[in-house]
């Protein structure tokens, strides 16, 4: 077992008469707000981009502050904050600071909807998290569904691509029996690729997203029970491997269907804990697993629980991670920030339906989730990438995600974002 230990300038200046006041807000004694309240002439605004704060999702616990402020200071803060409006067009700006390494705000831009006609099941996408690679001077981009697509282009943005970028023109993994088929307990619902990397040129290593489904499965509505798999290509994923189990919920699976096991995931390597990580969804919430096997192999996997990575991924326990637990969600995406030298996870919240972020110096211990992004529907699925990828981002940065037609509905739009951060 393991044990663990730019904000860019708008065209044109936004004309605004502002009222602004500042309070401070402690949260559990640890983590301090400061917002600054603004109100604007909303008719005279011109600036499209919004300053979003970091927020945290919970009622905000008010204690007892020894802090008194001079009519001097107060005035200082109000003029910071009417000077942040008309320097940045924003509508309101806040900034939640919980130590020294973990202070940090974000633009977030317009929505943009993305064609997905083209793929084999439109409407369908994403379902899961996108996972790109670079190929030489292209990028590889493989598309999550019961049965995964691969397409190839000079850009590793999925808006770049369309089905002339298909490559091959076929799904290059997985697929599913039929409405009435026989259920082999771990596939036989379907594999969908969440995450893939490169070991050594052609070869890379795919992680899997398996479902396995009670029949006939119109009968039982499509639930799912849930594996974590494992396939490897050398081909540069053009063709894979049979996926074999790599992680596995403690029971088996139930007679009666229901939804349930472990899944909805990404696998990262961290470089300085020489380590591969799994950030997966199960009993409702995130938990992780590790492996220090170069090729996160089956056998290598232990899921943490109780503070340590001590349980095999074959059945074994698990424990939430602390910092997430009181924030109930799945279908995490994590990758390494350059610019906050951090980990970052965003990941969608089921009640409410919003997309949640929070960050980590070792990728082990994660802060309190602050809300990423509420617009009012059902988001999920969210990826955040960089300039070449999904593993590593900077400051500039693109958030992917499902926006549903209902709270009920299955088919989706796939949108984006763009996400600038500032410290």
């Amino acid at each position: 077992m393991w044990t663990e230990e730019q904000r860019t300038a708008n065209t044109g200046l936004a004309k605004v008469a502002v009222q602004c006041s500042a309070d401070t807000f402690v949260v559990n004694q640890t983590l301090v707000i400061r917002r600054h309240i603004c109100g604007e002439n909303r008719h005279l605004r011109q600036a499209r981009k919004t300053l979003y704060p970091l927020r945290a999702n919970k009622r905000l616990t008010m204690k007892k502050v020894n802090i008194q402020m001079s009519a001097k200071v107060r005035l200082f803060l109000q003029l910071v904050c009417c000077l942040s409006i008309i320097t940045n067009g924003t509508g309101g700006c806040s900034k939640i600071a919980r130590n020294s390494n973990d202070s940090y705000s974000y633009t977030l831009g317009p929505a943009n909807e993305i064609d997905q006609s083209w793929l084999p099941w439109p409407q369908y996408y994403p379902d899961g998290g996108f996972s790109i690679i670079e190929i030489d001077s292209s990028f590889a981009i493989f598309w999550p569904e019961f049965e995964s697509s691969r397409s190839v282009g000079n850009s590793p943005f999925p808006e770049n691509h369309n089905g002339t970028n298909l490559n091959p023109a076929t799904p290059v993994f997985g697929g599913r029996e039929p409405d009435n088929g026989v259920s082999n307990g771990f596939d036989d619902g379907g594999s969908w690729i969440y995450g893939v990397h490169t070991l050594s040129g052609p070869a890379l290593v795919g992680f899997i997203h398996a479902e396995s489904h009670w029949y006939p499965r119109a009968t039982s509505g499509g639930i799912a029970f849930k594996s974590i798999g494992i396939t490897y290509s050398n081909d540069y994923g053009v063709t894979w491997q049979q996926s074999v189990p790599l992680l596995t919920y403690a029971q088996p699976k139930p007679t009666v269907p229901a939804w349930t096991g472990v899944g909805d995931f990404c696998v990262v390597y961290n470089k300085v804990q020489k380590a591969w990580f799994c950030y997966y969804t199960s009993d409702g919430r995130i938990q992780m697993a590790m492996s220090k096997d170069s090729l996160a192999r089956p056998g290598t996997w232990f899921k943490h629980f109780n503070n340590a990575f001590s349980q095999p991924g074959i059945a074994g326990d698990q424990t939430p991670i602390a910092g997430l637990k009181n924030f109930t969600g799945g279908n995490p995406a994590v990758h390494f920030n350059t610019y906050l030298n951090r980990w970052v996870m965003a990941y969608h919240g089921w009640e409410p339906p919003v997309l949640y972020v929070s960050t980590s110096a070792d990728g082990i211990t994660w802060g309190t989730p602050q809300v990423l992004l509420d617009n009012g529907q059902k988001t999920w699925y969210p990826t955040l990438v960089g300039d070449k990828n999904n593993k590593v981002g900077g400051q500039n940065l693109k958030l992917y995600y499902a926006e549903f037609d209902s709270l009920t509905s299955s088919t989706r739009k796939l949108m984006y974002r763009e996400l600038v951060l500032q410290k």
